[in-house]
């Protein structure tokens, strides 16, 4: 009897950590959608400051991975009419660096930006047309 109490004992303890845990993982991104339009250093502009007519919009806000698991971003980047290399940044302290692989969009402004990331934490990262200096807005990268 003394064996099934501390088992019980046990899955109560590791499901108030589970809550725990989630609860952390909420606040580290409901903070990443707080401050998704702040800090744009860089030289990149605010898509929607740059023209109304280019926009780069990502599909998601929010991306989960595990250390050097491939994350795909994907988006569509309005208004270019035609192929546009566009260059996934991942923001290290005050400077935006980008990624050495372009992602392309094809003629209707779709693209997919794909990255992997080794260091467990919660990473901004965003889209940017080197050309135009249009960006998307902010995302949240979290490796687990």
């Amino acid at each position: 009897m003394r064996y099934v109490s501390r088992r019980v004992v046990v899955s109560i303890v590791l499901a108030i950590l589970l809550c725990l845990l989630l609860y952390l993982l909420w606040l580290l991104l409901r903070e990443g959608a707080d401050t998704a339009g702040a800090g744009r250093e860089g030289g990149a502009r605010n898509a929607s400051t740059t023209s109304s007519r280019h926009q780069i919009e990502l599909t998601d806000t929010s991306y989960f991975a595990r250390p050097f698991e491939a994350v795909q971003v994907s988006g569509t980047y309005r208004g270019t009419g035609q192929r546009t290399r566009l260059r996934l940044q991942l923001q290290d302290g005050r400077k935006w660096v980008s990624f050495p692989l372009p992602a392309t969009t094809d003629r209707a402004g779709r693209f997919t930006a794909h990255l992997e990331w080794g260091a467990v934490g919660r990473y901004r990262l965003r889209v940017v047309d080197p050309r135009t200096r249009s960006a998307s807005r902010v995302a949240t990268l979290l490796i687990l």
